[in-house]
C-alpha cells in the first residue's frame, strides 16, 4: 500500500514539474524548485517501484510430473 502511494505521489510530483519546466524562465528561483521536484518525484516512483518489486514475491512454477 505505501508503494502503491509512493508511486502515486512521485507521479503527481513529475508530472507538475514537467509541465512547468516548459513556462518557467531558466535561472530563476522557481526554475531550480522545479528541477529539485522533478528529482524528488523520480526518486519518489523509483522507491515506489522497488518497494513493490521487493514486497511481491514471484510466485514459482511447479511442472505436475
Amino acid at each position: 500500500m505505501a508503494a502503491k502511494a509512493a508511486i502515486m505521489l512521485g507521479s503527481f510530483l513529475l508530472a507538475g514539474s514537467v509541465l512547468l519546466l516548459f513556462l518557467v524562465r531558466p535561472g530563476t528561483d522557481e526554475f531550480v524548485i522545479t528541477i529539485i521536484n522533478l528529482i524528488l518525484g523520480g526518486s519518489l516512483v523509483g522507491a515506489g517501484i522497488l518497494g513493490a518489486r521487493c514486497i511481491t514475491r514471484p510466485t514459482s512454477y511447479k511442472e505436475d510430473l
